[in-house]
């Protein structure tokens, strides 16, 4: 089996290092754009260009905009990321019980592999597919599909948004909605989640109910 993983709010606390590189870019570049906290939190989980279109239409600035980002973020990202507890210790364990380990997330790909370096969890991982690795980002399922190709059929998909469920759902596998970042279960739930989990422990005890029944 394939343990998909999503990154931001799942696998690494990004959330404020998310919000400081927007409110950068906003008050550089658009400073009479007035954005609130509930619009921030939005922008968590999209694609930066697919975040920014819905500000402008103007795709020369999107594109500067998106530039801007990326190049603050670089600065300050050892200041702002960290791992959700007991992160390593999983990934161990489900490395030493034969799971394969995936990513698709809506970061790129470069992006994601500089930050699991920083946080020393690169080595567990199989396969990274980042938004530029497909034609169509979360919450289409090239993604999944891309990723049973190069692995295995038998998937399942952790997450912490919308994205993440619709995701799992579109490609028909599992979605496990892991509760410990930004979004709550009413909406996980309503976006197509199978199961629930508020931390690590649980998605083990998922694991062996299913080895359980096999």
């Amino acid at each position: 089996m394939v343990i998909i993983f999503d990154v931001d709010g799942t696998l690494i606390d990004t959330y404020p290092h998310v919000r400081a590189s927007y409110i950068h870019v906003f008050d550089t570049y658009l400073p009479e754009y007035k954005y609130t906290e509930v619009e921030l939190k939005s922008f968590f989980g999209p694609t930066l260009p697919n975040t920014f279109r819905t500000i402008t239409a103007d795709e020369e600035l999107v594109k500067k905009l998106v530039k801007a980002y990326i190049d603050y973020s670089k600065t300050i990202v050892r200041d702002y990321i960290k791992l959700f507890p007991n992160t390593i210790e999983t990934l161990e364990r489900l490395k030493e019980s034969g799971y394969k380990l995936a990513v698709l997330s809506n970061k790129r790909t470069e992006v994601i592999k500089e930050q699991f370096k920083i946080l020393a969890i690169d080595k567990y991982f199989d396969l990274i597919i980042g938004y530029n690795d497909v034609k169509n980002p979360k919450p289409h399922p090239e993604g999944v599909y891309l990723i049973q190709e190069r692995l295995a059929k038998d998937v399942v998909f952790i997450g912490d948004s919308v994205f993440d469920m619709a995701t799992a759902k579109n490609a028909g596998i599992i979605g496990i909605g892991a509760l410990w970042a930004l979004t709550s279960a009413e909406e996980l739930k309503k976006a197509g989640a199978n199961y629930l989990i508020k931390n690590y422990k649980q998605l083990f005890e998922i694991l062996e109910r299913w080895e359980n029944v096999r």
